[in-house]
């Protein structure tokens, strides 16, 4: 089973407009199964109380490291540590993302793109389930919401990661329902739910479905929902069949893409007549 969700939300606990009930109510009103609750600096443990059998809150915060450059800064989303777990602002980011594993926790890199991050950033970055590829509310507000180079740059030098899309939600205007990742998933349980996440079995979207990916021998091949067009990135400077287009006004609902003998990596993008957009996960050859 297939469930859509955004990780990645803030509400009047912090600097959000909506109240979490608020919140999670426009959410399930827009077609999604899960969302986490993440105001800065704090985390949501009320968030079981608001789960049911059709819609599952996670207990989560983002946390902020600025940097002596005002212009710079570090934000992870933490997500379901275990209850003993407590904020210390003095932490650096390691030590942070450390006590989060330890905790149980997962670790995601916030929008490294508006956060002006460099990419030995990301890479001296520890423990790390992934980072956004997608920051929604990063895009609407300020046009620096898409982190790919990041993934493609730190996939090249050996880093593994999987890739979230989410909203950041929070004026709940132009900022929401943008990005999202669809997990496969036995139930909508919280643990099911985490554990997919762990194992990668999610793409991120705005709205294409990615049906299929996946290596055959020396293939990988993709099967999507109708798309004008699909990308295979990888660490290979030139391919010539990277970009696979609709021919004749008629859409595309397949790639098959050959492995050259230098790559190390393949991810997708394929792309929709509406201009959405939806990424896979990274395939490490």
């Amino acid at each position: 089973m297939k469930f859509k969700g955004n990780l990645h939300a803030h509400t009047t606990r912090s600097d959000g407009t909506l109240t979490p009930e608020e919140s999670i109510e426009k959410y399930k009103k827009n077609g999604y199964d899960f969302l986490a609750i993440t105001d800065h600096n704090m985390f949501f443990p009320e968030a079981d109380e608001f789960s049911d059998q059709t819609f599952t809150v996670f207990n989560g915060c983002e946390l902020n490291f600025d940097s002596k450059n005002p212009n710079k800064s570090h934000h992870i989303v933490c997500l379901e540590p275990q209850a003993n777990f407590s904020l210390k602002r003095s932490m650096t980011p390691n030590e942070a993302t450390s006590q989060i594993v330890e905790h149980g926790g997962l670790a995601i890199l916030a929008h490294p793109a508006w956060s002006l991050m460099s990419f030995d950033d990301c890479l001296k970055l520890e423990n790390v389930v992934g980072m956004e590829i997608w920051n929604h509310i990063s895009h609407a507000y300020t046009r620096r919401g898409d982190s790919a180079v990041y993934a493609d740059v730190c996939a090249a030098a050996g880093m593994k990661t999987l890739l979230f899309a989410a909203d950041d939600a929070h004026f709940y205007d132009i900022d929401c329902f943008g990005g999202y990742i669809m997990v496969e998933s036995p139930s909508l349980s919280k643990k099911d739910l985490i554990q997919s996440i762990r194992e990668g079995n999610f793409y991120c979207s705005q709205g294409p479905e990615i049906i299929r990916f996946e290596r055959h021998d020396d293939m990988i091949i993709a099967d999507t929902s109708p798309v004008s067009s699909m990308a295979f990135l990888s660490d290979a400077l030139w391919a010539p069949d990277r970009v696979q287009m609709a021919k004749s006004g008629k859409d595309i609902t397949q790639g098959i893409y050959s492995i050259k003998p230098q790559e190390t990596f393949v991810r997708l993008e394929c792309y929709d007549r509406e201009g959405k957009t939806a990424w896979s996960q990274i395939i490490y050859l």
